[in-house]
């Protein structure tokens, strides 16, 4: 969004463009013709940037999307190819990405009474609770934590279990402080080395995460023990030891057994809403109903998130 301030908006629709339509080229040969139709999901800032949206409300509050409705994209004034249509999205911060994973998830039931969670842990750390006939969404920052730590060495789910094997063996204590003798340079375990600098990333992204976590449920009016189950989308799930996470506090420990990783929710919700025309309006009513909590204006929220920095 920055870039696109600074005058290379067009560039950035443009790189997007170029390679939506190489990967269509690609696919057409594959399939020895070319496809029926294109789906897209990704985050707000994303889906404006791709569709030349001018995204400077989304920099500043109260955080106004130009548009968060389905949209076609025509990469061209002559375009002859199949449509290709973006999935809507939620807010400024919980995208057409995340709709699309909560709709993969079964989070479309309109009147649904069981208490589900949905996190799925990125740049961003996108959470959702249903329960009581109500969609309650939220996102947090969350850097590079849990996609490389912040010294880009070492893969987000390795660094929470090396976080807790670090807390386990006393090289870090609960407050995240390594020992004297790591503090200037770190701590190694083969190739992969922890800095300070990685712990404090971390620290700081998995109280927010847990802190989102535990509002939405309060919003609810539910407790750990009335959600029935978790689901952590995307790649980081997949690897992702549900023990050590709960060690370190990226959620309530209480939740631990409830964790189901589901991969790529993104693109399967995006597979079933352009595969079934009848799935296009459930998303839509979804993302209508989705109330939307800025987790910055909660009462409390502060005070909760300090409480979650140590381990």
């Amino acid at each position: 969004m920055q870039a696109a301030a600074d005058g290379q908006a067009e560039k950035l629709a443009e790189a997007v463009r170029t390679a939506l339509a190489e990967g269509i080229g690609q696919l057409g040969r594959k399939l020895g013709k070319a496809p029926q139709g294109i789906w897209a999901a990704g985050n707000t800032a994303m889906e404006h940037l791709l569709m030349r949206l001018d995204t400077a409300s989304l920099g500043r509050y109260p955080f106004t999307p130009v548009s968060l409705e389905e949209m076609e994209l025509l990469p061209e004034p002559e375009y002859k190819g199949p449509r290709i249509g973006l999935l809507p999205g939620i807010s400024a911060f919980v995208g057409a990405d995340i709709a699309a994973g909560l709709l993969a998830c079964g989070f479309g039931e309109r009147r649904e009474e069981s208490c589900r969670l949905f996190i799925d842990l990125g740049t961003n750390g996108e959470m959702a609770a249903a329960g009581k006939g109500r969609l309650i969404c939220t996102a947090t920052a969350a850097g590079p934590a849990f996609e490389g730590g912040a010294a880009a060495n070492v893969p987000g789910t390795d660094m929470i279990a090396l976080l807790a094997e670090m807390l386990e063996t006393g090289i870090i204590d609960e407050s995240g402080l390594l020992e004297d003798a790591y503090f200037e340079k770190g701590w190694q375990k083969g190739a992969l080395r922890i800095t300070q600098q990685d712990i404090r990333a971390l620290q700081m992204a998995k109280a927010a995460v847990c802190a989102g976590v535990e509002l939405l449920m309060e919003a609810l009016e539910i407790g750990a023990s009335d959600v029935e189950q978790v689901f952590l989308a995307g790649g980081f799930g997949y690897y992702l030891d549900v023990e050590k996470a709960a060690r370190i506090g990226l959620f309530p420990a209480e939740l631990a057994d409830k964790v189901t990783a589901v991969g790529n929710t993104s693109l399967l919700g995006t597979c079933l809403y352009g595969g079934d025309p009848s799935l296009r309006e459930k998303t839509k009513d979804l993302c209508r109903r989705s109330e939307v909590m800025n987790l910055a204006e909660q009462p409390g929220f502060e005070e909760r998130y300090l409480a979650r920095l140590n381990f």
